[in-house]
């Protein structure tokens, strides 16, 4: 009876749990501009949770530690994307992102530390690249 238990304990405790559940928004700016990445949860009002930018060589990761970028201010919603990124320990903006809904993707305008550019962002399902 003590080996069926044992059994019984280690298989529980060997079945993966469910990972949580992400999507991704990639938004694209024109030739020079940043590009950016934007993980959201899976969950009901839930915002941005992380965001990438990558320029040129520059890659900069939201909320890998605690003195790193964070993300100051986001909202999404089916018609809006809004987005700040601060750099870590101060309430400074290194990137702003405003975009609204036309068609399938979200358009509007990116400014990266002082710099605006035009930006195009689509839902991982509808990115086609």
């Amino acid at each position: 009876m003590k080996t069926a238990s044992l059994t019984a304990a280690m298989a529980a405790f060997l079945v993966a749990t469910p990972a949580f559940a992400t999507s991704t928004i990639h938004c694209r700016t024109r030739a020079g501009g940043p590009d950016i990445w934007l993980v959201l949860p899976n969950e009901r009002g839930a915002g941005i949770d992380q965001a990438r930018i990558v320029h040129g060589r520059e890659e900069i990761v939201t909320g890998r530690t605690r003195s790193g970028p964070w993300i100051s201010q986001s909202a999404i919603d089916p018609r809006r994307i809004n987005l700040r990124v601060a750099p870590g320990g101060t309430r400074q903006v290194i990137l702003v992102l405003n975009a609204s809904r036309r068609g399938v993707p979200y358009v509007g305008n990116v400014t990266w530390r002082g710099r605006a550019w035009p930006v195009r962002c689509l839902w991982d399902e509808d990115d086609e690249e």
